[in-house]
């Protein structure tokens, strides 16, 4: 999950999400998107970055990994090298 050394939460820049994806990934991830619920597509469509205490973070979270994998949504989600 996106948090840093100290476990203060931090930004996870959407545009760094979408960049890790591969296409393939993108477009599944997309169609995970539409069909969330309302606050998650609201979320992503409104906000620059998502922040690893926000409570729907842990719901980004939850469908990224069903859709890829607990391993690579922490990938996707984690913080910047």
């Amino acid at each position: 999950m996106c948090s840093g050394p100290s476990s203060r939460p931090i930004n996870c820049f959407k545009s760094t999400f979408i960049n890790r994806m591969t296409g393939d990934e993108a477009v599944t991830v997309e169609a995970v998107r539409a069909g969330a619920g309302a606050e998650l597509r609201m979320l992503f469509k409104s906000v620059e970055y998502f922040v690893s205490d926000d409570p729907l973070f842990a719901d980004l979270q939850v469908a990224v990994a069903a859709a890829l994998g607990e391993v690579r949504a922490d990938e996707l989600l984690g913080p910047a090298d």
